[in-house]
């Protein structure tokens, strides 16, 4: 059996190791996009270095987005848990029901070592980014249990291509909300 730990978030569909969508953004990055587009506009400037001036302080604007979100991505986590047990009857010789394991739920995460930890009896654990596995055997008459849980991070090519792609969409968004609506004739 394997057991998710999932913290409650606002939007039940979305995953807490997902960061926010990032329309939540719009307000605050579209507000201080007016900004820099209204000083743009100033007449008083020469428009080649209100294009320079724009171009600038909306790279600066992009940058403090990227960082925020690879903050926002560094700060997540996953924690998989599965439950393994091994029982025999018969005395004598050893029992080993196989492996079961944990998995990455999306490419942009992984797991190490460090972060894997078994409670209960542990008859060898198998690592990789990707997957972590408790084995389980048992000797004699008996049975022996344990629990594996790995948390898994993003990796961070990841939190970097991640962050570099909802800025992207950011400033679609933004760029959206800014057009004027067409007029609806009745």
């Amino acid at each position: 059996m394997v057991l998710l730990t999932f913290a409650l978030l606002s939007n039940a569909d979305t995953p807490s190791y997902i960061p926010p969508d990032v329309s939540v953004h719009v307000a605050e990055f579209g507000g201080k996009y007016r900004i820099i587009l209204e000083a743009a506009k100033d007449p008083a400037v020469p428009l080649e270095e209100r294009l320079v001036r724009f171009q600038t302080q909306l790279a600066e604007l992009r940058g403090e987005f990227v960082e925020r979100r690879a903050k926002e991505y560094r700060g997540k986590s996953l924690t998989l848990s599965v439950e393994h047990s091994c029982t025999s009857g018969a005395s004598g010789g050893v029992k080993d029901c196989g492996v079961k394991c944990v998995s990455s739920p999306s490419e942009h995460l992984y797991t190490s070592q460090p972060w894997v930890s078994v409670a209960g009896t542990n008859k060898g654990t198998s690592v990789s980014e990707t997957q972590a596995c408790l084995r389980m055997t048992v000797a004699g008459k008996g049975r022996n249990a344990g629990t594996l849980t790995a948390r898994y991070e993003y990796r961070p090519a990841s939190v970097e291509s991640l962050s570099q792609r909802d800025a992207d969409a950011l400033f679609r968004l933004i760029a959206l909300s800014l057009k004027p609506r067409a007029a609806h004739e009745g």
